[in-house]
Order: structure tokens, then C-alpha cells, then sequence
């Protein structure tokens, strides 16, 4: 069955030949307290409140993949670049490549496909930590992947280059790295267009101001919630405005977990579950979230009102790799 997948892709690819600083613009300090509920941001631009917008919502739980950053990232998202001719074989083997993926030559075989199964098993094996999720978002963060000078610098300003500066797990600076997001959400309005997609990746965990050893409790590490991601466009002389809304639930999002690598990496294919066209001159996104369940906080999905804990949204990274903007 593995053969069969690799060789449906080679004949593909053969017909097609510690913490770094993010540039802010917010008051220094804010947002990065070890006051849980001071970290909160909640910015959202006002007309992403109204009804302005006609909106159509995709529910897409059953196409959805969860990793965790040391994972690979061959099959859910290397794979995908290779088979839409925006990564080159060369191109996969220099970013992605162990040393023993680069010690294959291809006339140690018979022909062209056999040396590609090679290099796609190399790839893809569970001992490459070459091609990791976190060298994939290295590699293709909104604001060292393959844009323009003038994309990239857009991403680096406001606070919302925290989420495109290819980071996405803790690292031990605790709020430094993240944006802590109520329920609510968070909105965003970008400076450029986008006009081009593929799929969509969003690096994020939940955590809560409990005190478990207070209460003499296990801490709870996992946490069930139901994550949407609206993109808006414009109205404009030809269009109405409108808003595409992505929901999915992820069953068991890693929450209050002490190791830094507990990070739930979310993606899925936004050209597929949308098409080609739709999200075309999307300038704006917004995330929100509902917390479905939660051992401690939401036990059976009921919420324990005697509590005065919180639960919230950690986000660490939103790419969009091998996007084009205008």
C-alpha cells in the first residue's frame, strides 16, 4: 500500500520536471504578563462584528490533520508542495533532507522512479528530523518563505507578527511567544491581498489558570474544542462583501502540558475545501473558538460554574505557504 502511494506520487512529480524577537508596534509589555487574565488579546476590527458580510461557513473535521511539531512533515504537507510544482526534488532534499536522504544517488538505480521512492522514504521517515514541522515553518512562515520584500516586512509589524515569525511552540518565554485569545477571538486586517492559496497551517494549545495542586488534581493535559477561521473580502464594484468561515473540531487539543513540544499543529488544504477562486482578495482573518470539553473546566461538556478558572486559546503560528499576495 505505501509502494502504491509513493509510485502514484513519482509519476506525478516526474510529468510536472530560545526565542527570537518579533518587530512590535503594541506597548512594550503588554500582553506578556504572568497575570493569566492580563494576557488576553482581544482586538477585533468592528465592521468584522457586523452583518455586513454574507458569510458561508465549511465544516471540515473529517479533513483536517493534527500534528506536533517534531513530527514529519513529508506526508501532510512537504508531499503537497512537491505535488503542486512549488517545491522542487532538489529544493525538497537541501531543506528537508537528512544526511543519509543526500547520500542517495540516483545511478545506484535502475531508473528515475526507483531513486525517487528512495529519497520520498528518506523524507518521510520518522528518523529525519530534517523534516520536522519545525524546520517546515523555518522554511515557510509569512515572513522568511517565498514573498516579495514588501510582503514580508507587513508581517513582521503589530502584534500579529507573533504569529508569522515560523515559531510555533512554547520555548520557554511563556507569553512572549504566543497570543492568548478568549472565545471571543481575534481579528486581523492585512495590508495585502491574497490572491493565491494551498493549504493552511495553525500551530496552537490551550492552557488555563488552574492550579491543580491546589485542588489536589492530575493536571489536565488535553482539551476538546471547535476552532474557526473566517476569512473576509471586501465589497467591492463587483462583489458584495463576504466571509468564509472554516470550522473543525480538534478532539484532544494539548493543553497545560509542561513540555515545551505539546503543541498541536492543525492543517488541511484550503484550496481543495474551497477551490482556487473563492478566497481570492481576502485582506482580513479572524479566529475564534469554543471550549467543547475540558476534564476540569467543562467536565461531559458541562461547564462547572463554581469555578473562577479560565480556559484559553494559545496561538503560535498561522501559515499559508506558497501563498502569492498583491
Amino acid at each position: 500500500m505505501r509502494k502504491n502511494k509513493w509510485i502514484a506520487l513519482l509519476i506525478s512529480v516526474l510529468t510536472l520536471t530560545g526565542c527570537k524577537a518579533v518587530t512590535e508596534t503594541f506597548e512594550k509589555g503588554a500582553f506578556h504578563t504572568q497575570d493569566f487574565s492580563e494576557n488576553y488579546y482581544t482586538n477585533i476590527p468592528e465592521r468584522y462584528l457586523t452583518s455586513n458580510y454574507e458569510e458561508t461557513v465549511y465544516e471540515i473535521s473529517d479533513r483536517i490533520n493534527i500534528n506536533q511539531p517534531l513530527d514529519n512533515a513529508f506526508d501532510n504537507a512537504i508531499r503537497n508542495d512537491l505535488v503542486n510544482q512549488n517545491l522542487s526534488l532538489e529544493e525538497a532534499i537541501k531543506l528537508y533532507g537528512s544526511a543519509e536522504t543526500k547520500a542517495i544517488k540516483k545511478e545506484d538505480f535502475r531508473n528515475e522512479i526507483e531513486y525517487m521512492e528512495a529519497i520520498f522514504n528518506s523524507l518521510s521517515s520518522a528518523q529525519n528530523d530534517k523534516a520536522s514541522w519545525i524546520n517546515y515553518a523555518a522554511n515557510n512562515n509569512l515572513v522568511k518563505g517565498k514573498y516579495s520584500k514588501a510582503i514580508q516586512e507587513s508581517f513582521k509589524r503589530g502584534i500579529f507578527s507573533k504569529l508569522t515569525d515560523g515559531i510555533i511552540k512554547c520555548d520557554g518565554t511563556g507569553p512572549k511567544v504566543r497570543m492568548q485569545i478568549s472565545e471571543q477571538g481575534m481579528g486581523q486586517t492585512f495590508e495585502h491581498e491574497l490572491i493565491s492559496y494551498n493549504r493552511f497551517v495553525l500551530s496552537a494549545r490551550g492552557g488555563t489558570s488552574v492550579d491543580y495542586g491546589s485542588y489536589g488534581k492530575a493536571r489536565v493535559t488535553k482539551a476538546k474544542v471547535k476552532i474557526n477561521i473566517s476569512f473576509f473580502i471586501e465589497k467591492s464594484t463587483t462583489n458584495s462583501a463576504s466571509k468564509h468561515t472554516v470550522t473543525f473540531i480538534v478532539p484532544e487539543m494539548h493543553s497545560d502540558n509542561e513540555a515545551i513540544l505539546f503543541t498541536s499543529i492543525i492543517s488541511f488544504d484550503l484550496r481543495e475545501v474551497l477551490g482556487a477562486e473563492t478566497l481570492k482578495r481576502v485582506n482580513g482573518l479572524m479566529i475564534s473558538y469554543e471550549l467543547l470539553e475540558h476534564e476540569f473546566l467543562k467536565p461531559g461538556g458541562v461547564l462547572d460554574t463554581s469555578l473562577n478558572e479560565e480556559f484559553a486559546l494559545m496561538l503560535y503560528e498561522v501559515m499559508l505557504p506558497y501563498s502569492s499576495w498583491r
